[in-house]
């Protein structure tokens, strides 16, 4: 194992360790992360991890920290992309847009964030960087609907708080839960249409 003496820059060791502990997540989850086989990985001291990282807390909220915003960041842009393909806009086509529960990779990263979400209950450092996050994925939203504003072609126009009271809230994982008795991707999209309508506000 390598020593903090060693001749890697303090960047590329805090690296090595944070891809290790990534690897060790994917591969064993988050409560089997140890953190002698993230040193192990990372060719690095445990004194290392624990000199750059605090501890395993510390080192979790960074990893899940950072694993987090990348999920939030992808399905922001995935569905952004969406909006950016067209011209202009229909507030069903908004709804069409928004994840569905027969996403492989959607589902996957919600199941991904519900880890991150129960970790964070017994980790400050990690609840405090979501807080964060939340408030960061609040602003995104915000000019996410500014843009699809601009490209609605109906002269209709959206109730932002849909995507602050309803999306932000909502996972896919209790839809899932509820099988064949819960409801359709059509049922689905017919109700986020009218949600997102002006109208009945």
């Amino acid at each position: 194992m390598a020593t903090a003496a060693n001749t890697l820059t303090a960047g590329s060791a805090a690296e090595r360790i944070l891809v290790s502990a990534r690897h060790e997540i994917e591969k064993r989850g988050i409560l089997g992360l140890r953190i002698i086989d993230v040193a192990r990985g990372a060719d690095a001291s445990l004194s290392l991890i624990y000199k750059y990282f605090n501890s395993r807390d510390g080192l979790l909220a960074r990893v899940l920290g950072d694993m987090y915003e990348e999920i939030l960041r992808q399905s922001y842009d995935a569905f952004m992309d969406k909006v950016d393909s067209r011209t202009s806009l229909t507030v069903r086509d908004i709804a069409e847009f928004l994840p569905q529960i027969n996403d492989a990779t959607y589902r996957k990263n919600q199941y991904m964030r519900l880890n991150i979400l129960a970790a964070s209950l017994n980790n400050e450092p990690l609840r405090i960087r979501l807080e964060n996050l939340t408030k960061k994925q609040h602003a995104m939203f915000d000019e996410g609907v500014s843009v699809i504003r601009r490209h609605m072609s109906d002269g209709s126009d959206l109730d932002s708080r849909f995507f602050h009271i309803v999306l932000a809230t909502q996972t896919m994982y209790y839809r899932e839960l509820m099988g064949d008795t819960g409801f359709s991707r059509e049922e689905y999209v017919d109700y986020v249409t009218k949600m997102l309508t002006c109208d009945g506000a």
